[in-house]
């Protein structure tokens, strides 16, 4: 399993209530909507990888104490 990088883009208009970023023009719509930073990627396929390595990586170690009574 190597790293590899994932671009995704979405071309709206710019004054869509959920436009965050412009490249070209101006964004005069007054509404913004929440965007958490921290959950952007949280369900992404890398992610859930990661947890369950993690998670295995815990029943591992349980599995390990209980051999070792």
């Amino acid at each position: 399993m190597t790293d590899r990088v994932y671009l995704e883009a979405h071309i709206q208009d710019a004054n869509e209530s959920s436009t965050k970023f412009v490249i070209i023009g101006k964004n005069n719509n007054k509404i913004e909507l929440p965007f958490d930073k921290s959950k952007i990627f949280s369900n992404s396929r890398v992610q859930r990888v990661v947890r369950w390595k993690n998670k295995v990586k815990q029943l591992e170690k349980k599995i390990s104490n209980i051999q070792s009574l």
